[in-house]
């Protein structure tokens, strides 16, 4: 709180620090409009994906920016998949833009005292702490990728409730 009361008394504005904060570019919206696209829920948990082209179009864009890239996706995760009624917890999974196929990248959001994602971290070699974790899994494609996550769901749930 010091810093934003520094920020404030050196002239700027909370407008103009709100804007800073909540500034998105058309490559953040373009993200989040293919994993709203491809959103859905399962029982009780959210997900979503982007598939492969998707993301090799993104990545042979000469104005590909890596960091915009994850960070549209951890916004999309804290405001979306642990935040969408009814459930409260979920996944986001993709091909990992550092290798070539094969090989995926996902995450995991929770709520507060819902589920410790970390028990479902664990099985596919990631880690983190309860409410947010990260894995990276090899398949042969996103649809097996998720059918992965999603076994994983179901052999560990009970275990994972907190």
């Amino acid at each position: 709180f010091n810093t934003i009361s520094e920020f404030i008394e050196s002239g700027l504005s909370v407008e103009v620090i709100q804007r800073r904060i909540n500034t998105y570019t058309k490559t953040h919206t373009t993200i989040i409009s293919e994993l709203l696209k491809n959103f859905d829920s399962n029982e009780d948990y959210n997900f979503s994906y982007l598939g492969e082209d998707f993301v090799n179009r993104l990545r042979n864009d000469p104005n590909f920016d890596e960091d915009i890239y994850k960070v549209a996706i951890r916004q999309f995760l804290d405001i979306y998949i642990r935040n969408l009624y009814p459930w409260e917890w979920g996944f986001v999974i993709m091909p990992d833009i550092r290798f070539k196929e094969g090989f995926y990248k996902g995450s995991f959001r929770a709520q507060a005292n819902t589920y410790d994602t970390t028990v479902f971290a664990e099985f596919m070699g990631g880690g983190g702490h309860k409410e947010a974790t990260g894995f990276n899994i090899k398949a042969n494609s996103i649809s097996d990728a998720i059918e992965i996550v999603k076994k994983v769901i179901a052999d560990n749930k009970q275990k994972a409730r907190i």
